[in-house]
This record gives C-alpha cells, sequence and structure tokens, in this order.
C-alpha cells in the first residue's frame, strides 16, 4: 500500500513539474515575444575569456541575417565607430574593474548599409569568482537613432535659438514671454532669466490690453504679420524695432514667434537722409533765388548808375540853384540807400567784387570793437574773447565790416532790454567724424568766428529761413531781410560754412568758419587820392551797351579832363582801335554786352594796341573776369552803380598802374 502511494505521489510530482515546465516555457515565449517586439539586442560577454553572444534581434537591429555574422566580441569590435572604440574600452575595463549597479553606454555601430547607428547598451554583472572579478555580464542594446538625432537637432535649434544674431520672442496669447534668446536680451539690456518672468507690457508700455487684443486678433486671422514697434530697453531709453511674427501650436494652446530687429541704425540713416535732402532741397533754393538776385541787381545797377551819376554831375553844375541842389541830393541819397540794398543782394548772390588779402581776424575785430560797441548801445554788454593763436584767413577787409555789422544788428534786435553778446575765435580741425553731422563741411584747419547773444532765439520753423533774402520776423520798418542773406553771401563766397545753434529763450549763436592760412599778413593801403588830383589828359575808350551809362560815364571822364572815345558795342570799338592813329591809353568796357563779352573785346583789342590798360565795369561779376566774385589776379574793376569821384578815382589809378 505504501508502494502504491508513493508511485501515485511521484506520478503528481512528474505531472506538477511538467505543468511548471509548460508555464515557464509559454512564459518565456512571451519575454522572447517582448524582446522582439521591443527590437531589444540581448549580449551575453565573458571577461575573463573574452566569450560573447549576441542575439538575433542583436543583428537584425543593424540589418544582418542570424548566421551573417559570428557572435563574438570581435565582431562587436569591428562594427564599433573609430572614434568610440578607445572611449569604449576604456568604459568595460572600468566597470569589470569596479562593478557598479548598472552597465550604461552610448556609441555607434555600422549597419549592413553603411550607416552608424546610435546604440544604447545597458547591463548587469551576471557572475564573479571566489575573487570577486566579473566573470560575467548580460545586457541589452536599444537603437536610439532616431532620439539621437532629435536630441541633436533640438540641441542645434536651441543652440540656433540663443545665438541667433536677431532677437527671437515667444509669446502665450495673454503677452507673457514665455521664452526669448540671448540676442533679445541684450538689445534691452535684459538677462533671458530676468525677460523669461516679464510681459511685453513691460517693454513696450503703448501696447496695452486692447490694443494687443487687437494685434492678437489680427494675428490669428492671417496666421502672420509684420509691423514696427518702439521698445523700451532696461534703462529706460527706447529701441526702434521691425517685428515678424507667426501664429504656432503646441499640444492644442497657440503661441506667436516674434522675430525683432533692432533698426535704430535704419531709421538714423532716414532721419540723417530726410535731414540731407532738406538741407539739398534749402541750397537749390538759395541758389535758384541767389541767380534770380543777380539778375535782377545787374539790369538795376545799370538804371542805378545812371541816376546817382546824372545827380552827382547836376549837383556840380554851376547853373543848378539851391533848390534843385537839396532835391538832386535827395534823389542821390535814394539812390545810394537802394545801391546798398543791391549789394547785399550780390553779396547773398556771391556776385559782389570782392578782392580777398591775408589778414588776422583777430586784429581787425579788434580795431572795430569802439564801432561795435556804438552799433549795439550801452544797455547790451559786448565781450570780446580772441583766441591767443594766428586766425590768419583770405578775406576782402570790408567784408568783415560787413559780417559783424549785420551779426551784431540781428543779436542787438534779439535782445529785449539789457544782455550780452560775446564775440569768439578759435582755430579749428573739421575732420571725417566732425562731418557725419554736418556733410557740408570740408575736412581741413578753419578759423572759426562765433557771435553769440543771450536774445530771445528763434524756433526751428525760423532758422530754417533766416538766410532767405527779405525774410524777417521784425516789424515793418525795422528791417529789410537782407542782413543774414548778406552773411551767408560772404561766408559762401569765400568758400566757409555756417552753423546756427538757437533755443527760444536761450539765445543764438552764430558759427562761421573760414579756411586758415599761414601766409603772412598783407599790409593794406586804404589811403584815398583827394579829388582834385583824379583829373587827367589821357585817352579814354568807353564801350557799354546801355546808351543812359555810356553817355554818363563819357561826361564824367570828359568832365575830369580826359579824352574820350565812346562806342555802343564791341564790334564798334575794334573799328575805331583800327582807324584811329592816336594814342588810347585806356579802355574802360562793360564785362556783359552781346556778341562779345568784355573780356574778349579786351583782348581784341590788346592785339591791335599791345599795352594798352583795361578797367572793367559791371552791375556785378561775370564769369569771364571772376570766380565766384573773386576777381582773378591783374583784373581791373569798377562796380556799379559808382559816383562821379569813384569813377574818377578808378580811372585814375588804373592809369597810374
Amino acid at each position: 500500500m505504501a508502494s502504491e502511494l508513493n508511485l501515485s505521489d511521484l506520478e503528481k510530482k512528474v505531472a506538477e513539474l511538467e505543468q511548471r515546465e509548460k508555464a515557464l516555457l509559454k512564459e518565456l515565449d512571451l519575454y522572447k515575444l517582448a524582446i522582439d517586439s521591443a527590437e531589444l539586442g540581448i549580449w551575453d560577454y565573458k571577461p575573463l575569456t573574452g566569450d560573447s553572444r549576441f542575439s538575433s534581434q542583436w543583428l537584425g537591429m543593424l540589418g544582418y541575417e542570424t548566421d551573417e555574422l559570428p557572435s563574438t566580441y570581435d565582431t562587436f569590435l569591428n562594427l564599433l565607430h573609430p572614434d568610440d572604440k578607445e572611449a569604449i574600452a576604456a568604459a568595460v575595463h572600468d566597470f569589470v574593474a569596479q562593478p557598479k549597479a548598472i552597465f550604461s553606454l552610448k556609441f555607434r555601430l555600422r549597419a549592413k548599409n553603411g550607416d552608424w547607428r546610435w546604440i544604447h547598451s545597458k547591463g548587469v554583472v551576471a557572475a564573479t569568482d571566489p575573487q570577486g572579478r566579473v566573470t560575467r555580464m548580460v545586457g541589452v542594446h536599444f537603437d536610439i537613432t532616431d532620439r539621437q538625432r532629435l536630441e541633436i537637432d533640438l540641441s542645434t535649434t536651441r543652440f540656433s535659438f540663443d545665438n541667433a544674431p536677431i532677437g527671437i520672442y515667444r509669446i502665450a496669447s495673454d503677452a507673457r514671454i514665455l521664452d526669448i534668446n540671448k540676442q533679445a536680451a541684450m538689445n534691452l539690456g535684459y538677462s533671458v532669466e530676468e525677460m523669461r518672468g516679464m510681459t511685453l507690457f513691460d517693454i513696450d508700455p503703448d501696447v496695452k490690453g486692447g490694443i494687443w487684443k487687437e494685434l492678437w486678433k489680427v494675428l490669428n486671422k492671417r496666421g502672420n504679420d509684420g509691423f514696427e514697434r518702439v521698445h523700451r530697453r532696461k534703462d529706460g531709453t527706447q529701441m526702434p524695432v521691425e517685428i515678424s511674427s507667426k501664429l504656432l501650436e503646441y499640444d492644442g494652446t497657440p503661441f506667436a514667434i516674434s522675430f525683432v530687429k533692432d533698426i535704430t541704425e535704419r531709421k538714423n540713416a532716414e532721419k540723417e537722409k530726410e535731414y540731407l535732402q532738406k538741407q539739398l532741397l534749402q541750397a537749390q533754393r538759395m541758389e535758384s533765388v541767389g541767380h534770380l538776385a543777380g539778375g535782377i541787381a545787374h539790369d538795376f545797377n545799370n538804371i542805378l548808375s545812371v541816376i546817382i551819376a546824372n545827380a552827382d554831375l547836376a549837383m556840380r553844375n554851376p547853373a543848378v540853384g539851391n533848390s534843385a541842389d537839396r532835391y538832386l541830393k535827395q534823389i542821390q541819397d535814394a539812390a545810394c540807400r537802394s545801391s546798398d540794398l543791391v549789394r547785399q543782394l550780390l553779396a547773398f548772390a556771391r556776385k559782389q567784387t570782392i578782392k580777398p588779402v591775408v589778414l588776422d581776424i583777430n586784429e581787425t575785430i579788434a580795431k572795430m570793437l569802439g564801432m561795435l560797441r556804438r552799433l549795439i548801445g550801452e544797455n547790451i554788454e559786448l565781450t570780446w574773447v580772441p583766441v591767443p593763436e594766428r586766425c590768419r584767413v583770405m578775406l576782402d577787409p570790408s567784408q568783415i565790416d560787413q559780417l559783424l555789422a549785420n551779426l551784431m544788428v540781428n543779436a542787438r534786435d534779439a535782445i529785449d532790454g539789457t544782455g550780452k553778446v560775446t564775440i569768439e575765435t578759435k582755430r579749428v580741425e573739421i575732420n571725417e567724424s566732425y562731418r557725419k553731422k554736418r556733410l557740408w563741411f570740408k575736412p581741413g584747419i578753419y578759423v572759426m568766428l562765433s557771435v553769440s547773444d543771450t536774445g530771445c532765439g528763434m524756433d526751428r520753423q525760423t532758422q530754417e529761413r533766416i538766410f532767405d533774402p527779405f525774410f524777417t520776423t521784425k516789424g515793418v520798418g525795422r528791417g529789410t531781410g537782407l542782413g543774414l542773406a548778406t552773411v551767408y553771401g560772404i561766408v559762401r563766397q569765400n568758400k566757409g560754412f555756417i552753423h546756427v545753434s538757437s533755443e527760444i529763450g536761450r539765445g543764438t549763436t552764430f558759427k562761421l568758419y573760414f579756411p586758415a592760412t599761414e601766409v603772412p599778413v598783407e599790409k593794406i593801403n586804404s589811403g584815398i587820392s583827394p579829388e582834385s588830383t583824379l583829373t587827367g589828359s589821357e585817352t579814354v575808350l568807353i564801350v557799354e551797351d546801355d546808351p543812359g551809362i555810356l553817355e554818363v560815364a563819357e561826361a564824367i571822364l570828359s568832365h575830369c579832363g580826359y579824352t574820350v572815345m565812346a562806342a555802343r558795342a564791341p564790334g564798334q570799338a575794334v573799328d575805331m582801335v583800327q582807324s584811329s592813329s592816336g594814342k588810347i591809353d585806356l579802355l574802360l568796357t562793360d564785362v556783359v554786352m552781346p556778341v562779345m563779352n568784355g573780356r574778349e573785346l579786351a583782348q581784341r583789342i590788346e592785339e591791335i594796341r599791345p599795352g594798352i590798360k583795361c578797367l572793367f565795369m559791371s552791375g556785378y561779376t561775370a564769369d569771364v573776369i571772376a570766380d565766384h566774385g573773386v576777381l582773378n589776379e591783374g583784373v581791373n574793376f569798377l562796380s556799379k552803380p559808382f559816383t562821379v569821384p569813384e569813377l574818377a578815382r578808378k580811372v585814375r589809378e588804373v592809369l597810374d598802374g
């Protein structure tokens, strides 16, 4: 009975073992299925002997068949990327020497098609010998190529985001700044961490809640938008920006990616371009007015010459009574005042006749201080601040008088009651950096003459017109509007520049720049011959196409004792010279005439009568004898209108050499 029971128990035990084996085999199949579906490559490595085994999935993930490569450690080493071999060998050696809980490495293996696959290897110690040495390691290989590429792409994208040369923002629908790159933060003077806790309202105060909602609505409708704004930096300064935004969505949440470019330089360039365009238009307008003024002055001076000279001749006639003499004097005075206005127009038009000489502007102004103080009156303090250096320039001395007289009158009229006017000189160097804001200046060494007042000052609109002829802010009868126009013309005629600065209630400063010279100062002969010595007996040929001027010039010179030959046209004058057998000492000719100008006539007559002297006369200096009003070397010139003594004196001066 006992034997039967034992046999029965044994059979039950066998049956249980068979059931457990089936269960284990089934579980093993499930594990194999799980491993196969997980695409894991199982490896088994014995460090002491070098024996290795790799599962079919291990070879399959690299594109190989099960029996295509031997399952050895050498196979693993041969497939390993050359750049990874040294690091992997060292890591395995360190792990075997000092085992840890988990063995974990990343490396590249070459697939059958030649691609490099990224592998993540994880393993554990499976057995050790009595000495504690690792005798067996087992683990799995994961193919992480796609994940690694994604990590690289994400890393590259983040690097590009952080180091982009343009500001990039990620903005939520409620205007919160979700993310920002380094450039954007640097542009505004913040750190990236500071800005991640801010909103658009912090950097763009003008974008109120309602405005932002409208902007978001437009962005939501179009998908993208572009516009310009002004952002505020951390230090409070403003930065104009150009923004390009695009609406994106992640995990159902919309956000805006905005590319923000600092356009400060562009805006400054646009302002500079606008300013230069305005300066160009102003210069063109002034040039046009100058041409018009010069043309009017030429004709008007011819008329004034006849009036002034005839009035002078009439007053010298003993037959004219005292009562008529008084009326003639009024006519002459009015004509002379008109002549002064025309002279100012010519100065503005840069057609005023000048003969520049080298002078020290400090010495010249010092001699004028008494006259200038009388001009501005006792209630205004005049301060003279000359630079101790030499201030030599090439200027016509009479133009210094005109400049300072006009500037002082302008300063006086700007001061209500008491005040101060300061005249100052300096030597300055105009370089390229200085020209960035004043492009009409030319590089070089200049003498700067400054006249400042503590008067009422001017607004910008007034400053833009102060050099226009006949423009004035003074009351009726208080000015002609030609004072500053004269200053402008004189400075430009002498290749100089003007800079004006003014503020309402703070006064005005005029800075006049003239090219400096190191040539020694010339002595100026200011002596005037007495009228009694202005007669002569020489023969003078007068050529003038205006009959009135021709007649009065002939009368004046005849009155002074000269023998006069008169011609109304250049051709007639040439014929007279060719047919005359007598000596002709002087040619007095107009400059601007039809058919042949004065210079051409003088050359023609010089060929016929070598050594004949020549005196040009004109209402303004034409280009044939002058460059922008500056007389060419050796040219004798008489400006119209002229008085009897002026013509007589100039003729005598030329004849006497």
